[in-house]
């Protein structure tokens, strides 16, 4: 297991493990979506969750809880869809893995588990949700919670928790 200590500073997210949190914040809106905090991703602007380069040669999943929408009603069909993304170059070109768009079922949360392609088992991959718009301006919310990966060398998982104002996530044990 690796310790890692992230502070939530003005909506930028601090880690050893992400390089950029942009649109979004640890909040309960939306409901709990697994247990207590998640990502809530509703700001106007840039929406983006993108972790530093991690080892993931080993790795042979991605997943994470993901909820397009918020409240009893549909979302809003013109929402653009929400992107995972990696990349092996430092960011500097990224391949889509999968698109989540949004749906009339979508605002539930639900488990995603994707198989990590093989072109993306690097020591040096950077993963990224992405939610695309045309001018800044966004329909419908998206939440995200408990993004893990599991290999034979090493698994981490980063649950939301909010500890005196500090978004905390924190790794535990792969069970297969």
């Amino acid at each position: 297991m690796c310790s890692i200590s992230v502070s939530h500073v003005g909506g930028v997210l601090e880690s050893e493990h992400f390089k950029l949190m942009s649109g979004g914040k640890p909040s309960r809106k939306c409901g709990i979506t697994t247990s207590g905090n998640h990502l809530f991703f509703s700001d106007d602007g840039l929406r983006m969750l993108e972790t530093l380069d991690l080892d993931l040669s080993y790795a042979r999943f991605i997943q994470f809880f993901l909820r397009l929408g918020c409240g009893k009603a549909s979302p809003d069909p013109r929402s653009q869809p929400v992107l995972l993304q990696f990349s092996v170059d430092g960011g500097l070109t990224w391949t889509l893995v999968q698109e989540f768009l949004y749906s009339n079922s979508s605002n539930q949360a639900h488990l995603v588990a994707l198989d990590i392609p093989l072109k993306g088992r690097t020591s040096e991959t950077r993963l990224r949700w992405w939610q695309p718009s045309e001018n800044g301006h966004f329909h419908s919310p998206w939440v995200i919670d408990k993004v893990n990966s599991c290999s034979t060398k090493t698994y981490v998982t980063f649950i939301w928790i909010n500890m005196l104002m500090n978004l905390i996530p924190y790794p535990t044990k792969c069970s297969y």
